[in-house]
């Protein structure tokens, strides 16, 4: 299954993940609030009773958010326009309202990612003046090649990024290259991340303003083929972070298990990770189980969430797995490192936070709503 078909299952079920997203996020800035609320209850302070829903256009898909230091936060997401799809920006104010001031009345159409699957945005992050960078691919040539844009405040294309505002980068020069998430180094440098053919991790690095950074891999790109017997030829990296020390992490499907790998600042495998730097594992007997995110923990160990099986009741789970610093699986976290949560019908977890007491949120869907 691709990293695309995965993203197109539900549209339904990806809005609700942003719903829940959302909500989180508003919980955070209206701790203080004078009328006490218990854990879990709702925001009514955001959108309406907790809760924002904005339609764009025919059936609209969220798949990324990033947090601005003043409460603001940016969706990516996907919209029908005349039997087509295209990518839009969203910037919402701290209480779940649209910030008219950005794009049209808050919603900003996402040039040069073109209409229909020509091209599509699907990540986004902030660098630390606040302008966003979002990621994806662009078709050039009749191949997808990873693509990256920088937007100004009021959504317009920043032109000073890249050439006129955009880089694309081909990964391979004869398969369909996507990224699928990203992420900023503390010197500035972007980090994308996603899969070349749909079979190898690929990673590409660039300097602040958008020149591929050619100190990284080769010419600048990174691409890791778990091995064989271990994957079965198919790995997709679905989140990537920067670790304190500066390591990077990337994290996806490798074959039917989740695959994670680590790699030193200018790309090289961190071979004191795992097997040559990479670390696969079983999270069910199923062919489709992947992760979709991952996170540090402040002592340095690797959380990584996404679908695991629940063997016993044949139902796709919630799954996260607890790895040490060397990616051996920390036997003292879930069942030999692994914990499963099943609601009684199929979900898929599709992301999550580390909260500063250091528990541990998922969010996702279940195929009952």
């Amino acid at each position: 299954m691709s990293s695309r078909n995965v993203l197109h299952r539900n549209s339904v079920l990806f809005l609700s993940l942003f719903f829940a997203l959302a909500s989180l996020l508003a919980l955070q800035f209206h701790l203080t609030q004078a009328t006490p609320q218990a854990p879990g209850d709702l925001d009514t302070t955001f959108g309406t009773n907790g809760v924002t829903i904005t339609h764009v256009n025919g059936n609209d898909v969220p798949y990324g958010l990033a947090l601005r230091s003043d409460g603001k936060f940016f969706v990516i997401a996907e919209a029908d326009f005349m039997s087509s799809s295209q990518s839009v920006m969203l910037l919402y104010n701290a209480d779940g309202t649209l910030d008219s001031g950005f794009g049209s009345s808050g919603v900003n159409v996402l040039t040069p990612f073109n209409v229909g699957f020509a091209g599509q945005a699907t990540a986004v992050a902030l660098q630390s003046d606040g302008k966003p960078v979002v990621a994806g691919f662009l078709s050039t040539g009749g191949n997808k090649n990873f693509a990256v844009t920088r937007y100004l405040s009021d959504g317009s294309v920043d032109t000073g990024f890249g050439v006129n505002g955009v880089v694309t980068t081909p990964v391979s020069l004869t398969f369909d290259d996507e990224a699928t998430s990203l992420a900023i180094q503390a010197d500035g440098s972007i980090v994308a991340a996603g899969h070349t053919q749909n079979i190898d991790f690929a990673l590409v690095r660039y300097d602040a303003d958008g020149a591929l950074d050619t100190t990284f891999g080769v010419g600048g790109v990174v691409t890791t083929n778990f091995p064989i017997g271990t994957s079965g030829g198919v790995d997709v990296a679905n989140d990537v972070i920067i670790q304190s020390d500066g390591k990077i992490v990337a994290a996806g499907r490798s074959a039917s298990r989740f695959g994670v790998a680590r790699y030193n600042t200018n790309g090289s495998p961190d071979t004191s990770f795992g097997v040559g730097g990479v670390v696969s594992t079983v999270v069910g007997m199923d062919p489709f189980m992947s992760a979709y995110a991952v996170v540090q923990q402040p002592d340095g160990k690797l959380l990584v969430g996404g679908t695991g099986y629940n063997d016993v009741d044949s139902h796709y789970a919630y799954a996260l797995v607890r790895y040490n610093t060397d990616g051996s699986l920390d036997t003292d976290f879930g069942t030999d490192g692994i914990a499963k949560t099943d609601f009684g019908d199929s979900s898929t977890s599709y992301d999550m936070i580390l909260r500063p007491d250091g528990k541990i949120v998922l969010v996702g869907d279940g195929s009952n709503g």
